[in-house]
């Protein structure tokens, strides 16, 4: 079975490569859940998103936070992610940032 490549953790700001796998976390500041797009703000700047699929429709409320993987696209009005996973990471901003501590930890610093 071959095995699909695992997706890039990235910014915003840091998206340029057109049809490489990103993942990238951040809020939904503007939604169309019936044309499935939108518009996501990580802090570093904002991306257009549409859905690889509408199964994943509902999860695109303003002021949602989500983690968006996906294929980055180039068009007309610039850099476009075509999402085809949406995770909602509303856990509470208390849990997200302890996970981020520990993941830091981990793979960055050289274990806890």
């Amino acid at each position: 079975m071959a095995r699909r490549p695992s997706a890039e953790e990235t910014y915003v700001k840091d998206i340029a490569e057109e049809g490489k796998l990103y993942a990238v976390e951040g809020v939904i500041v503007s939604s169309d859940p019936t044309r499935g797009e939108g518009v996501l703000d990580d802090g570093t700047g904002t991306l257009k998103f549409v859905l690889d699929s509408m199964i994943f429709a509902e999860r695109i409320k303003e002021g949602t936070f989500v983690r968006l993987i996906g294929r980055a696209y180039l068009t007309d009005d610039g850099i476009v992610l075509r999402a085809e996973v949406v995770n909602n990471l509303n856990v509470g901003s208390d849990m997200y940032n302890r996970v981020k501590r520990l993941e830091r930890r981990v793979y960055h610093e050289g274990g806890v």
